[in-house]
């Protein structure tokens, strides 16, 4: 039987890292160290005196997280410790974070995506109504409203003939009777009965007006406080006098075939056709020549 050659084992020793003197020193200690009080600390860190008493009571009751670590580190540095050291043992021996845990229902059996007939279904529903819907909106939509030319001839075309008042009927005189051959007594105690001799019909007086129309007009006449004299659609040739016209004012929807007549004056208006012009007065002494 053989002997075999067994190699040695050879053994480092190892000697333990001697941790700095920054890194054994705690935080309280340090801060006595530089004679600086909580208050003081917390007015330059910006961080709470709560939060620094809980860094230096220990790391038993710290969580290892963001916040905690930062602070921790700031601390250190400004108290002339190494910070990275001091977070190395918060890690080591804090407490993990914990995660809170979420829990989500379970869907029931039976409850889930529809099924496509469900969809389709709901789809075709949905796409009636919107057509539905666009179509009695086009029978339902607003009446446009006609232009300003159109509402001022439906006007002119609704407002109410005025009838002019009908003129006195001129009776004719009647030839008086002839009388038989009677004796002179009886002739002279008989009166012979006056006659009735036809005059020319009278002019129109230096007040009156006479409104002639060349062309079809509509024609209104007011007072000075607003009463309506005369409102009607004139047509060509068409003539109408106003007696007493001194406070009278007319308007006219067609100005051009219009005109105003008293005496010998005669007042044209507008040339354009389908003028429009209010307040002429009827009295002649404001006409302008």
């Amino acid at each position: 039987m053989g002997w075999r050659r067994i190699p040695k084992i050879m053994t480092i020793k190892t000697q333990p890292t001697q941790e700095s003197p920054s890194t054994k020193l705690s935080l309280k200690e340090a801060r006595k160290e530089k004679g600086l009080s909580l208050e003081e600390v917390s007015k330059k860190l910006r961080i709470s005196k709560l939060h620094l008493a809980t860094l230096e009571a220990g790391t038993e009751n710290l969580t290892c997280d963001v916040y905690t670590l930062g602070f921790l580190r700031s601390y250190a540095t400004f108290l002339g410790l190494n910070g990275d050291e001091m977070c190395k043992k918060l890690r080591e021996h804090a407490v993990p974070p914990s995660t809170p845990q979420m829990s989500f229902p379970a869907p029931l059996p039976g409850k889930g995506i529809p099924s496509w007939k469900v969809l389709v279904s709901s789809f075709c529903v949905l796409l009636a109504i919107i057509v539905g819907w666009k179509w009695s909106g086009n029978f339902n939509a607003p009446a446009m409203n006609p232009p300003p030319f159109l509402e001022k001839e439906s006007t002119l075309a609704d407002a109410p003939e005025v009838v002019p008042p009908p003129a006195e009927a001129v009776i004719p005189s009647r030839n008086p009777p002839i009388l038989a051959e009677m004796p002179p007594s009886l002739s002279e105690n008989i009166s012979t009965p006056p006659t009735t001799v036809e005059k020319d019909p009278p002019l129109p007086s230096s007040h009156s007006v006479i409104l002639n129309t060349s062309e079809e007009a509509w024609i209104e006449v007011k007072d000075e406080e607003g009463n309506i004299i005369l409102r009607r659609l004139f047509k060509p040739s068409e003539t109408y006098e106003f007696e007493g016209s001194a406070r009278l004012l007319l308007k006219t929807g067609n100005a051009r075939g219009t005109h105003l007549i008293s005496g010998e004056k005669t007042l044209s208006l507008d040339e354009a056709e389908g003028a429009i012009q209010s307040n002429i007065p009827l009295d002649p002494q404001k006409w302008v020549e």
